[in-house]
């Protein structure tokens, strides 16, 4: 985007965003439809790719999140991996490095604190952090990424991600157009998921988990103390035990060991 703010262009590519995320404009394809935003998205905030990512927090490799459904967009050149491809597909090096720094990511955000927002990777990291982070040198290789993220609950998260691979950093006009469509975007988004869904799954034998509780579990599975947990989520350890006394009830568990061998197992046999 232009430095010197936002112009009609913009404006315009803003509009066709806007109505493109309405049901009536998906037509037979709410997954076209998501390309389409995608490419309008790149366009309007500079971006050199842009990529759609629907995910359930700590079910992956090496404690990183669980792919659900992916749709990218680089140059015009369009990729989809549904769950069941996912599933299939052996995890890549680079995405070890990822999943061992992931809780201490901006990316991560969403799952330690139960919140969706717009972040970027230089909001975060100063240009040498970033240049010298074990992530950028052996993953992304990137000059900056923005994320719009949508929290669904239960551990689950809908994002759309922006890379910037050369270049300065996502600035203050495109996070805020990006925070300005953030709210628009989670219905299309789920329904180009649905439409590759394999099918309504058992609900738990259980009331569900707040989002709250669900987070502060996935940190216990990390074998982070309480202290450390409320650091994180920007609460106090009072708090954080009231929210697991909260969980083993719902759960139907007496300790920490057992919420998160439960959560575990419900979260692995969702994802097949």
């Amino acid at each position: 985007m232009d430095r010197t703010g936002v112009t009609s262009s913009h404006l315009q590519v803003l509009r066709d965003v806007l109505s493109m995320t309405r049901p009536e404009r998906w037509g037979a394809s709410a997954t076209e439809c998501t390309y389409q935003v995608l490419e309008s998205l790149g366009r309007l905030l500079g971006a050199d790719a842009a990529s759609f990512q629907a995910q359930h927090a700590g079910s992956g490799p090496g404690g990183g999140p669980l792919m659900r459904h992916a749709q990218s967009v680089e140059q015009g050149e369009r990729q989809l991996l549904d769950g069941r491809t996912l599933a299939t597909l052996r995890p890549h090096p680079a995405l070890e490095v990822m999943a061992r720094h992931w809780w201490e990511l901006p990316c991560s955000l969403p799952d330690r604190t139960g919140r969706g927002g717009v972040s970027s990777l230089r909001t975060y990291f100063s240009q040498r952090e970033w240049a010298t982070h074990p992530v950028n040198l052996e993953c992304l290789q990137l000059a900056d990424e923005m994320l719009l993220a949508q929290v669904c609950g239960a551990g689950r998260s809908m994002r759309v991600l922006l890379e910037r691979q050369h270049g300065r950093p996502f600035g203050p006009r495109e996070l805020t157009l990006a925070e300005l469509l953030l709210p628009h975007l989670p219905q299309l988004l789920a329904a180009a998921v649905a439409e590759h869904d394999d099918g309504v799954r058992d609900a738990p034998a259980h009331p569900p988990l707040t989002e709250r509780q669900g987070a502060i579990l996935r940190l216990v599975a990390l074998g982070l103390p309480n202290r450390r947990i409320g650091h994180s989520l920007g609460i106090s350890e009072a708090t954080v035990r009231k929210h697991l006394e909260n969980a083993y009830a719902r759960l139907g568990v007496q300790s920490r060991t057992e919420a998160v061998h439960l959560l575990h197992e419900e979260e692995t046999t969702a994802h097949g």
